[in-house]
């Protein structure tokens, strides 16, 4: 039965349906959860249409009055089973905006809710590749559908959103964090951290959090793993998060004799603390939209070595930034490593504070501007916001 209640509470909020990959732990449900928690509940309510079995964490945002969807995906069900799906589910024509945020495919989506029915579509860009290669064929017509079917196109960076709608269709949304969680650790926090995970004589300590599936380059980071123990055996590399590919990588450390200098944490709730307790982070991405953790990482004065492949627009301007090419020996990545080890310093509290600040990558200002954005596109104001209102910092680097 499709549910289409609402409260007199409701009727005077901004109704906004967030159609999500899955609410998962990845970066992008992560941060639409973040602008949740940061967006007045007494103007704003979000519902979610997850499509897989959400995690545990959706139970908080529906004792928040959100209503989850679990829904089949178009490649599962066809387009026409999909709308069928959401007709008999949901009151699409309810919700002031439909923000969309799948992938590559963001625009045949946007196509889906046009034709149900929606007030308004906003498509987001957070992938700067296809997942299925099949699709590099079709990326024109994905573009002429999000931009034909969408009222509003966002990006998470500058070829996130060039590679989904095209050069400069798009208005720049920073992926924001909470920067307090992360500028309030203590050390005692990082010492009690290492104590638990037996690193308390670690001479030094390789980061990584992400998705154990290919566009991370897991088995590039066990070779990295593998060339760096030649150089400092003590160190250790720990790799946090969960995945389908998780115990092939784990076996691969094993196979390459790095099993003692890895550690393998799955998914965890205290990320502000690891990233403190990291010496540096790494992410060699075979691709990405605008990794969220990379922001985490440089909020907590950590440095960072990350793939060319990543947008550049992440660097907050703190100078903790490093990106490199992912070559077959590694060897740039392994003296980078080295480099850091013999200088390995966080970035003061102030200067973090004032890249933060100055970045738009904190959430309040985010929030803030996506607030801005949902106001003008529901009010059909969407003319006036001007090319030059689009341009941020960010899109100036």
């Amino acid at each position: 039965m499709r549910i289409a209640i609402e409260s007199a509470n409701e009727k005077k909020r901004l109704k906004i349906l967030q159609v999500v990959p899955v609410l998962a732990y990845g970066g992008v449900e992560k941060n639409v959860v973040s602008y949740f928690n940061s967006l007045d509940t007494d103007k704003y309510m979000f519902d979610f249409i997850s499509h897989g079995k959400p995690e545990e964490y959706a139970k908080d945002l529906e004792k928040k009055g959100c209503r989850i969807y679990d829904i089949q995906t178009i490649g599962q069900i066809g387009f026409k089973g999909y709308k069928r799906r959401i007709s008999e589910s949901i009151d699409v024509k309810s919700y002031d905006i439909v923000h969309i945020h799948i992938g590559h495919i963001t625009g045949l989506y946007a196509k889906a809710f046009r034709e149900l029915g929606a007030r308004k579509i906003i498509c987001h860009a957070h992938t700067t590749k296809c997942i299925n290669p099949k699709h590099n064929l079709f990326m024109p017509i994905f573009k002429h559908m999000a931009n034909r079917y969408s009222d509003y196109r966002l990006s998470c960076g500058v070829m996130a959103g060039n590679f989904c709608f095209g050069t400069g269709k798009f208005t720049f949304l920073p992926n924001g964090i909470d920067y307090n969680l992360f500028k309030n650790v203590s050390q005692q926090d990082v010492q009690n951290l290492k104590k638990e995970l037996g690193l308390e004589d670690c001479p030094f300590i390789v980061g990584h959090i992400g998705h154990f599936s290919k566009p991370k380059n897991h088995p590039f980071i066990i070779k990295l793993m593998s060339e760096y123990a030649k150089i400092e055996p003590s160190a250790k590399f720990v790799l946090v998060g969960d995945g389908p590919d998780k115990k092939e990588i784990e076996d691969l450390a094993d196979q390459s004799g790095v099993k003692e200098n890895a550690v393998f944490l799955g998914v965890r709730n205290d990320i502000p603390v690891l990233m403190k307790m990291f010496d540096v982070f790494i992410l060699p991405s075979l691709h990405e939209g605008l990794p969220v953790v990379s922001i985490e990482a440089q909020s907590s004065g950590t440095k960072c070595l990350l793939s060319e492949n990543i947008d550049k627009t992440l660097d907050i301007g703190a100078g903790l930034v490093k990106f490199l090419p992912l070559l077959e020996n590694c060897n740039n990545w392994v003296n980078a490593l080295e480099n850091i080890r013999k200088n390995c310093d966080k970035a003061s509290s102030l200067v973090i504070h004032d890249a933060m600040e100055k970045s738009g990558y904190d959430i309040a200002s985010a929030a803030q501007k996506l607030e801005f954005i949902y106001e003008k596109v529901s009010g059909n104001e969407i003319s006036k916001i001007t090319a030059k209102e689009t341009v941020t910092s960010a899109d100036k680097k």
